[in-house]
């Protein structure tokens, strides 16, 4: 437990960054979505769907490594008429919860109340609630661990 106390020290959690780098990814995370989408509505995915995708892909690649510059790739394909079928689903694919699967729900089962996690750490109850506090570290699955 102090070896694990030594490594977290002044671990800082900044949710807004963890967003914005999610954000600047998701775009790339919707192509499959779209694939699927574009060939719902009969286009061919090999010859047409993934090529298109794979083009614009690139050149918003291009755009962020090269340039230092914000991901482009949804402005490219509300540009590009070949994508013009999917326009009006975009928005609704750029939800991040749409691609973390059940990530959720694992961490709830291990390291929520009962959990494998909560049960490793209740012989270290009393040094957890004597540690200090540390400010934006989110100790949620702690303080239940120690109560549990």
């Amino acid at each position: 437990m102090h070896t694990q106390d030594n490594i977290n020290d002044g671990l800082v959690v900044y949710p807004a960054v963890i967003a914005s780098r999610v954000a600047a990814e998701l775009p790339f995370m919707i192509t499959k979505k779209i694939i699927i989408r574009l060939c719902a509505k009969g286009v061919s995915r090999q010859q047409h769907a993934h090529e298109e995708i794979r083009v614009s892909s690139h050149q918003a690649g291009a755009v962020v490594k090269q340039e230092g510059k914000p991901n482009d790739l949804v402005e490219r394909i509300k540009a590009n008429e070949f994508f013009k079928p999917i326009w009006g689903e975009l928005d609704g694919m750029l939800k991040a919860k749409l691609y973390t699967g059940r990530s959720s729900q694992i961490v709830e089962k291990y390291c929520g109340s009962g959990g494998p996690v909560s049960k490793a750490l209740a012989p270290y109850a009393d040094y957890i609630r004597g540690a200090p506090p540390r400010p934006n570290l989110t100790s949620r699955y702690l303080e239940e661990a120690v109560i549990y």
